[in-house]
């Protein structure tokens, strides 16, 4: 539905604690003039918002639809999941039941209502999977092959959108956004990463190295201020029922990026090769098709990514020099109950499941390269998989062999 109505300029902002969410608060209400209402998570700080807010737990359908009811929304923007890969590999069930059955809950709560409010599904570009260089800039009728857990989660709330918008006559639209970067973003994404390591050797807090990944990879970087525009334009625009990509429809090759932050310091600062961060298997390149977004509603970035890397790591800055930042991080670990040491460890052990699965690596090889004792690699599989290195890497070569 094009050119819906927009006088009832209400908005209700789902999983407002995010990364995400504070911009779509600001962006509805200071540059559209909607009446915000949010939620957050007990415990979650917002800070200074423009918006109504209240406690959700997306678990809670009846919570849910006490809300709908005080708010009345026009406007629903779900953005309350689990979004970390890594995580969700450490946590499969918290991330199945926030991102699939918190979004039901949402669902059925709206279907509930005496009207229809237009709602904003946001899922993510990581559902296509592993992308061939020949197939992008992707399309989103492009098949989706979700090659992790996160991704399998978000593909079926895509499939259950779609559903519920013709089986119910919903207004309902579906969202892949792809990386979206910007001030206040956790460090345990790329950019975030880099002008935080930065920001430390500025403020003489580590030596003058940076210790990276893959700086070959290609993604597509987004402005989140730039995202959250498309997100309240395909509520107002989108077609129901629809699936939109979000990006910026270029992609950036991470070293790139990594040489514009490092030029923006006046340090000499050298950058070495973190194999834990290397994984076996990665994706060349990854490019959003935005025309179907730009048809629909017109939306074209307006931030450029120099102007958005200078403002994450002016960011950085400040946090470092208010020795804030370990109470910055922390909050996404409390978020999902996990340690910042059980975080880093976790993803030493999924680089060495990576390196059993696809590589003919020894073991020894396999723990000098992932950063992981062999102690735990074999105690963690052990409590995983049920069974050793040894006879892992058997079990997947004749599942390829099959």
């Amino acid at each position: 539905m094009n050119n819906r109505d927009n006088k009832l300029k209400k908005a209700l902002v789902i999983g407002a604690g995010g990364f995400v969410g504070r911009y779509l608060v600001e962006h509805l209400h200071n540059d559209l003039g909607m009446e915000v209402w949010a939620t957050k998570l007990p415990g979650e700080e917002l800070g200074d918002i423009p918006a109504k807010v209240r406690e959700l737990d997306v678990l809670g359908k009846e919570a849910i639809v006490d809300l709908l009811f005080e708010s009345r929304p026009d406007y629903i923007f779900h953005l309350a999941a689990q979004s970390s890969v890594s995580v969700a590999w450490y946590n499969p069930q918290l991330t199945i039941d926030t991102n699939i059955k918190g979004a039901v809950n949402v669902l059925d709560a709206v279907r509930e209502l005496f009207y229809k409010p237009r709602i904003v599904l946001v899922g993510s570009g990581e559902e296509y999977g592993y992308i061939e260089p020949g197939d992008t800039p992707i399309r989103e009728d492009h098949k989706t092959e979700p090659g992790n857990i996160y991704a399998a989660t978000k593909a079926c709330q895509n499939m259950l959108g779609s559903i519920y918008s013709k089986a119910y006559d919903m207004e309902i639209v579906m969202v892949r956004a792809f990386n979206h970067v910007g001030p206040r973003q956790p460090s345990i994404f790329v950019v975030s990463d880099f002008c935080k390591q930065v920001a430390e050797i500025e403020a003489d807090k580590r030596q003058p190295i940076m210790y990276v990944g893959n700086l070959s990879a290609k993604r597509d970087f987004t402005d989140v201020r730039d995202v959250v525009r498309a997100y309240a334009l395909l509520a107002i625009n989108g077609e129901k029922g629809e699936t939109y990509n979000v990006g910026r429809g270029s992609a950036f090759e991470i070293r790139d990026v990594l040489d514009k932050i490092i030029a923006m310091s006046d340090k000499d600062i050298k950058v070495e090769i973190d194999q834990a961060k290397i994984r076996p298997v990665d994706v060349p390149i990854i490019e959003a098709d935005i025309s179907k977004l730009t048809k629909a509603t017109g939306w074209e970035p307006c931030i450029s990514m120099e102007d958005t890397l200078k403002e994450v790591l002016d960011y950085w800055r400040g946090v470092v020099a208010s020795k804030e930042e370990m109470d910055h991080d922390d909050v996404f670990f409390k978020k999902y109950g996990i340690s910042r040491e059980d975080y880093i460890l976790n993803r030493k052990f999924n680089k060495a499941k990576e390196l059993l699965r696809f590589t003919i690596k020894s073991i020894d090889e396999i723990v000098v390269e992932s950063g992981i004792g062999e102690g735990d690699l074999r105690r963690m599989l052990m409590e995983a998989e049920k069974m050793t290195p040894e006879d892992y890497r058997k079990k997947w070569a004749q599942w390829i062999k099959s």
